[in-house]
């Protein structure tokens, strides 16, 4: 079946939480960042997507129950693709626990390990200095270029580095995303 399509819409297996922590839920990410979506299934993950910065999508447990309703890319347990996952895993965390799992995370793991520079956010100047910028090659260009010049030029800046990166910002994102924890 191709991925994301009608054949893949009846769920033969349900996924597991192994399933979803090991990326062979059957979900997918949608398209490359910076890449425009190609075909329905990539489509309804950047729509998913759209609605959270539109305001409209403004937990991990509405963003699992919207992502819920989005086609498979592939049956569970055949592929292994990475995915949002550790997404639906947070919300499990949020039920289980009933703690936001960003704050979860913080009280459970990140401050008894001593992590305090570890969020989904950096909203003091001095953490978001730090902050690189998020780049994509583009289409066609090597990885071996000495030249500053022509390297610049075949990369694409997905996300500008420090105070100018979506990361860099006095409140939390609204969906904390199992992909997007900055630390250092």
């Amino acid at each position: 079946a191709q991925r994301g399509s009608p054949q893949d819409t009846v769920v033969r297996r349900k996924p597991t939480l192994r399933h979803l922590i090991t990326h062979t839920s059957g979900l997918g990410y949608g398209t490359d960042l910076g890449r425009a979506p190609s075909g329905a299934a990539e489509r309804s993950y950047w729509e998913l997507l759209q609605s959270i910065d539109r305001g409209e999508c403004e937990t991990v447990l509405a963003f699992a129950e919207r992502l819920g309703q989005l086609p498979l890319r592939c049956q569970p347990a055949t592929r292994w693709e990475y995915s949002f996952g550790f997404d639906i895993a947070a919300a499990v965390v949020e039920v289980v626990t009933g703690q936001p799992f960003a704050e979860f995370l913080k009280r459970r793991i990140l401050q008894p390990l001593g992590m305090h520079d570890t969020s989904f956010h950096f909203a003091l100047p001095r953490q978001q200095a730090r902050i690189a910028g998020l780049f994509r090659r583009m289409s066609g260009a090597s990885l071996d270029i000495a030249d500053q010049a022509k390297q610049s030029a075949l990369l694409k800046c997905l996300d500008p580095p420090g105070t100018r990166s979506a990361w860099a910002s006095l409140r939390p994102p609204a969906v904390p995303s199992g992909g997007g924890i900055l630390g250092h």
